[in-house]
């Protein structure tokens, strides 16, 4: 083939593009043309008849005919042909991929309660991922509002809740997984229990890390149910299961707690820690060791603790092996 010819058929192939490119903006355009000037029942068929145009983008389009749902919320609060337009442009935009309306579909997540319009939301966010980190970031804060409003016992859109954490294990960011990790125990059903677990072994990371991001910033009952599943894991090595122990004892000796069904948890943080710790010999918690058996020498004589719980702590200086230790264990028998 000559080097003319080979050059006729590149450029040959660069118009048959742009025409190609230009038609199809001319077909979008006219689609956006008819949405504008057309009701509320055509606007709805209009966005049917471009769902089935399969090689022109039409994202533009679904993006348009949600923004025109936001911008007149007010006057659709009880219209059903606008709430169908609605959950058909969102559901739209997640099956075509156009990641350009994702701060278009939180803004009606967050103007619009009804649960069918927000499931639909919740199921585009999961095929449009990766997801924006702020889509995410405002997922996290609106079921972590969720389960501030379990905590006390009010009543929450179960189904919305379910979606979001299928949503979030869908997306499966790591930032997630403390807020995962507490649905996962106040979830409100069986179900959603299953699914906030299902969702937290979806999410890619080093476990160990997840479960110290759980014991840092949770309450301190999810900080217990972390440290044994942390504990309990058998891909996680004893190093790893050491540090998981050091730390929730330094949570359970110092976490601030005003409820006594909080101290009561993070007493039991300390008591479990303490025989992780003793198997392991961990040395390098010597000084929290120490602070420990202190404390349960107090509880003791309190009578909120008991005398298998001041052995344990003998038990756990002993392993220490550290001369701090052998000091405060040599002071005691004084005693």
């Amino acid at each position: 083939m000559s080097r003319i010819l080979k050059i006729c058929l590149v450029l040959l192939v660069l118009i048959s593009a742009a025409v190609w490119a230009q038609n199809n903006e001319e077909v979008l355009q006219a689609f956006q043309k008819n949405f504008v000037r057309a009701n509320l029942t055509t606007k709805i068929q209009v966005l049917q008849d471009a769902s089935v145009q399969q090689q022109v983008d039409m994202g533009p389009l679904y993006h348009q005919a949600l923004d025109f749902i936001i911008d007149n919320a007010r006057h659709f609060a009880n219209d059903l042909a606008a709430r169908e337009l609605a959950v058909l442009s969102v559901r739209l935009i997640g099956i075509s991929g156009y990641e350009q309306a994702l701060s278009s579909l939180w803004e009606l997540f967050a103007l619009d309660d009804n649960t069918t319009i927000r499931i639909e939301v919740l199921n585009s966010f999961g095929n449009l991922t990766p997801a924006d980190p702020q889509i995410v970031k405002n997922l996290n804060n609106w079921l972590a509002g969720q389960n501030d409003l379990l905590r006390i016992g009010e009543e929450v859109d179960s189904k919305v809740v379910e979606e979001a954490v299928v949503a979030l294990g869908y997306i499966g960011d790591d930032s997630s997984f403390p807020v995962l990790f507490t649905v996962s125990i106040l979830g409100g059903s069986d179900e959603i229990d299953r699914k906030a677990r299902e969702a937290l072994y979806s999410i890619e990371g080093d476990f160990r890390e997840l479960i110290l991001r759980v014991i840092e910033n949770n309450t301190p009952g999810e900080k217990l149910e972390a440290l044994r599943i942390g504990l309990n894991d058998e891909d996680l090595s004893d190093g790893d299961k050491g540090d998981i122990a050091e730390i929730s004892l330094g949570k359970g000796l110092y976490e601030p707690a005003g409820q006594s069904m909080d101290k009561e948890f993070l007493r039991q943080i300390r008591y479990e820690s303490i025989r992780t710790l003793t198997n392991l010999s961990w040395s390098s918690a010597t000084d929290d060791v120490i602070a420990h058996f202190d404390l349960t020498l107090q509880e003791k004589v309190l009578g909120i603790g008991r005398t298998t719980h001041v052995l344990e702590a003998i038990q756990c200086l002993g392993s220490m092996n550290t001369h701090e230790a052998a000091v405060r264990l040599a002071l005691y028998l004084d005693l």
